[in-house]
Formats: C-alpha cells, sequence, structure tokens
C-alpha cells in the first residue's frame, strides 16, 4: 500500500439545486435511512417513511410508502424496480416492490416478512434480491435470514428462515445462481462474527468463510461474485472458492462502497471529521482522498460516489475523464501508470501505443537504451519501424536494434531492407550462432538474394552457399562456390547434379570461367 502513488483522480462537489450554488433544497437535510442505487437512479428511504429517487442530474421524485419509516431499500440492476422495507400501522418489516418507471406504484401485495414464520421479530438489517424476483432474502438483527421465494408479483410466496453459527446481525447479503440445468444457487451472508455461505438455501449445506466477520456498512457485495470485508486490519475480498484479493488497508473503518474497481472508504478518527479514501483496485492507486464531516452513507456507481454527510449535505465525487487523468499521469512521467490506466479504461490499442512509444521516448532521452527497447517492442504492428530504427543506428545500440529487427522478423512484418540490416547486425556482432538460427529458421519470410549478398559482402560465404542451397539458387550456389571458396571442381560437381536443361543453361553462363581454373576436368 505504502508504494500506492495518490492522485485526485475525483473532483468533490456539494450538490445544489436549481441555482447552481445552494445545497439541493430536497436533498439538504433528509433524514436518510437507507440508500441504494441502479439504472441511473439513486434511491433515498427516509424516517419519515417516504423515498426519494434522483437522477444523474439530480432531479427529484418523492412519494409516500411508509406511514413511520424506510428501513432498508434495494435497487435492482437490470429492471426499473426498487424493493423496501419499512415500518407502518401494520409490522415493523413491511416488504414492498416499487415500479421505478412509474414512481410511487407498487408491482405487487405488500407483506410482512415475517408472515408464516413462527420466529421472534427481530430489526432487518439487510437485503437482496433475484434480479427476476424469484428470491428475496431479509437479514436480521438476531443473526437469522428470511428468504422468500416464488412469485412476488402475484402474492405468491414460500418463506423459511435460515441461520448462522453465531447470534449476531446480519450485516451483508450477496447471492448469485450458475446457469445451466442444475440452476444451483448461493446466498453469502456476511454478520459480526462471520462470512457464511448457504448452497440453495439448505441450513445443512453450509460453509464458514471467514470466522470474524464485519461490521455493519463495511461489507458490500460485487456483480463478479465476491464478498468486500472491510477489518481495522485491511479489505479482503473472499468468495465461495475462497479468498482472494487483500489489501492492508489499516484503520477503523465505518463505510465500504464498491463499482466499477473503485473502493471507497470511509475512515473515522477522534474527530468529527471522517476521511473518504477512493482506491483503484485494477491500477493499485489512489484515486481520491478527502475530509468530510460525519459521512453517514457512501454509494459507488459507475464515474461517480455519492457521499451522505452528517450535517445535511450531500457531496457527489465526480471521476474525471481518462484523458485528463492520462495528462496527470504524463505530468509525472509516469507511463507504466498511464498504459495500465488505458488498458483497464479499454481504450483503443492505437492510444495504447501511443503512450507506450511515448514512454520508450522517455526512456531513450535518459540513456535507458533497453528499458525505451522494451517498450518499442509493443509497439510492432502499430508504429511505423523506421521511427524506431533511426534511433538505433549507432553502432553502440546495435544490440537494441538486433532484438527489434529479430522481432520484426518473427511477427512476419520485415522487408527486405530490414533483413539486410539484421544481417548486417549479426556480422558486426560476430554473433555466429544467432546468424545460424535464423538462416535456418523455416518460419522466417525474407528476400534471399539480398540477404545471401549481404553475407558474401561480410565475408560469410558458408552461410550465403547454405541459403543459396536452401531456396535452389542454383547460379549462386556455383558462383560462393567458385569465386568465394575457391572451390571451381565442387561448383561443377554440383551443375552435374542439376537436371540437364538447368545444367546447360548454367555451362553457357558460367562454364567459361569454370573451365579456366579446372583444365581438363571436362572431357
Amino acid at each position: 500500500l505504502n508504494q500506492w502513488r495518490r492522485f485526485q483522480f475525483f473532483d468533490k462537489e456539494l450538490i445544489k439545486g436549481e441555482d447552481g450554488v445552494s445545497p439541493h433544497p430536497e436533498l439538504q437535510n433528509l433524514s436518510v435511512k437507507a440508500v441504494s442505487s441502479g439504472r441511473g437512479l439513486t434511491a433515498f428511504g427516509d424516517d419519515n417513511g417516504q423515498i426519494t429517487l434522483a437522477d444523474r442530474k439530480f432531479s427529484v421524485q418523492t412519494f409516500a410508502a411508509y406511514s413511520r419509516s424506510v428501513t432498508l431499500l434495494h435497487s435492482l440492476q437490470q429492471h426499473s424496480v426498487l424493493l423496501s422495507v419499512g415500518a407502518d400501522a401494520r409490522s415493523d418489516a413491511v416488504l414492498k416492490v416499487w415500479d421505478l418507471e412509474e414512481a410511487g406504484t407498487q408491482i405487487c401485495p405488500a407483506r410482512s416478512v415475517f408472515d408464516g414464520l413462527g420466529i421472534q421479530r427481530e430489526a432487518p438489517t439487510c437485503m437482496t434480491a433475484a434480479e427476476d424476483l424469484g428470491m428475496v432474502a431479509v437479514g436480521l438483527a438476531s443473526g437469522a435470514v428470511i428468504v422468500l421465494q416464488g412469485d412476488i408479483k402475484r402474492g405468491k410466496m414460500t418463506s423459511k428462515v435460515i441461520t448462522t453459527d453465531r447470534p449476531s446481525p446480519v450485516t451483508a447479503l450477496g447471492w448469485q445462481q450458475e446457469g445451466g440445468g442444475g440452476r444451483r444457487s448461493w446466498l453469502m451472508v456476511v454478520t459480526c462474527s462471520q462470512l457464511v455461505c448457504f448452497e440453495d438455501f439448505l441450513q445443512d449445506k453450509r460453509e464458514v468463510l471467514d470466522e470474524q466477520g464485519s461490521p455493519a456498512g463495511c461489507a458490500v457485495y460485487t456483480q463478479e461474485g465476491d464478498m468486500i470485508l472491510g477489518k481495522q486490519e485491511g479489505v479482503f475480498w473472499l468468495s465461495r472458492e475462497g479468498r482472494g484479493a487483500t489489501y492492508a488497508f489499516e484503520g477503523s473503518k465505518s463505510q465500504l462502497g464498491y463499482a466499477g474497481g473503485f473502493l471507497a472508504v470511509v475512515s473515522t478518527d477522534a474527530s468529527a471529521m471522517h476521511t473518504v479514501t477512493v482506491y483503484d483496485t485494477r491500477n493499485k492507486l489512489i484515486a481520491f482522498s478527502g475530509a468530510f464531516r460525519g459521512v453517514s452513507k457512501v454509494v459507488c456507481s459507475v464515474g461517480s460516489i455519492l457521499v451522505v454527510c452528517g450535517d445535511g449535505k450531500m457531496m457527489q465525487l465526480i471521476e474525471k475523464d481518462t484523458p485528463s487523468k492520462l495528462d496527470m499521469l504524463f505530468k509525472r512521467n509516469l507511463y507504466v501508470l498511464a498504459i495500465s490506466l488505458a488498458r483497464s479504461n479499454e481504450l483503443d490499442e492505437s492510444l495504447v501505443v501511443d503512450i507506450q512509444c511515448k514512454y520508450g521516448d522517455h526512456l531513450y532521452h535518459k540513456s535507458d537504451y533497453d528499458g525505451a527497447m522494451a517498450q518499442y517492442l509493443s509497439t510492432i504492428g502499430k508504429l511505423e519501424p523506421s521511427y524506431v530504427i533511426r534511433k538505433f543506428l549507432h553502432a553502440q545500440r546495435i544490440h537494441n536494434l538486433t532484438s527489434y529487427l529479430q522481432a520484426l522478423h518473427h511477427r512476419r512484418l520485415a522487408t527486405g531492407e530490414h533483413t539486410t540490416l539484421l544481417l548486417n547486425c549479426y556480422t558486426r556482432l560476430r554473433a555466429v550462432e544467432e546468424l545460424d538460427d535464423f538462416i535456418r529458421w523455416e518460419g522466417v519470410q525474407f528476400e534471399p538474394v539480398a540477404a545471401i549478398g549481404t553475407l558474401r559482402s561480410a565475408g560469410y560465404s558458408q552461410h550465403a552457399l547454405f541459403l543459396a542451397h536452401k531456396h535452389s539458387l542454383h547460379s549462386l550456389v556455383v558462383e560462393i562456390l567458385h569465386k568465394d571458396l575457391g572451390q571451381a571442381t565442387e561448383a561443377i560437381d554440383y551443375v552435374r547434379g542439376l537436371e540437364l536443361e538447368q545444367a546447360a543453361l548454367l555451362m553457357r553462363e558460367k562454364g567459361l570461367g569454370l573451365m579456366k581454373d579446372c583444365p581438363g576436368i571436362i572431357e
């Protein structure tokens, strides 16, 4: 964690009203008991029984949901549906399901979560639901979980209760279902004392994944199927496969939020101020850190983080656009982070190549030629090779140039000029073993005549002869044997081994010179 660099990749803004100056009149001093977000809407439940819906521009709608108070909210992510649990004259735990496209409209009859169950009525503490509303789970302060299954829209639900081993409040729930015909499901239940995973809501099919659990507000379930637990010593990712990532974010924590790879942690100290720190877990950096007065809720969504403060104000952290973040990194020459950021944001590959090129240029100007070449190698196929080659023509950088030219050939992107240049590098370096491997490599494509000329000029006649044989360049085989190696007899023997027509052509072309050096060899 000490190596995570700090940035301000989020802008902190007060949520304002229409005048653009004052706090939002309908959100200021809202006594928020529960909050949830999904599909571009954030829902706030208050202790007056009202639900307030705010879109991304903070246009709001408010409707009366309960006669007393709203306790829990849960937004579906694939449908414009909101589930709530609240208190009215009938019960302290009434479940309602709302159609958010028609605010204030219920899509099924309200019911107490305790209906049909002969258990002690403990306070509801958290809630989750299946996207098709075929399952709703409500955690209780006793450590029990009420599971409702069936057709909620028609009011046809069956209820059951599952319990953890230790009676302590349920602080978070996470549910997932596998695909295929089996349709097994798992419910992850976090309490203040443990994390338990139930298969198919069966009491006897449970597994304890963590022996400590997490307090209220400090556990959050991700769309990837992980439960994130915040503890004094750090933050832990757990799934039904076991423990995942662990980060030593030490200190007392009161709230966690997570979305799109960003983890928001609210830490507390002796003062009334809280610190909100946003960690970019994909790129291993701190994307924001700031002080707030008494944070009561934090809600993460892609691109923004909502902070509900104890002084009645609501703040929003708005993520800067990617070009702005990249500019901040370039100014500090943090190119490795810039490449990681570009890839995690799924930018076009050409933009990633531009960053790699910038990084290569930066290292080149620092005389880190090996590091620069490592970046340039990553640009092959996107960056014009001549841009790189010109930088490394100096004799002292010939090793780097060789590695680049080799890579061009491996990617089948080399021209005849590249082949000539690579062979010159081999011969200057006296890299006979590498040269042997290159000319024997079946996967490489190059212009053999040019390569043979380069090898002959450098005095590597045996290698030139090998290529001439390999490519059946009979005239060059005879010429190399005769002129370069002084083996006129072997040249004539080679001609004798050819087909009559080829041999005749070669003898018309080379015969006079061969006979001068081998008088009497042809009777």
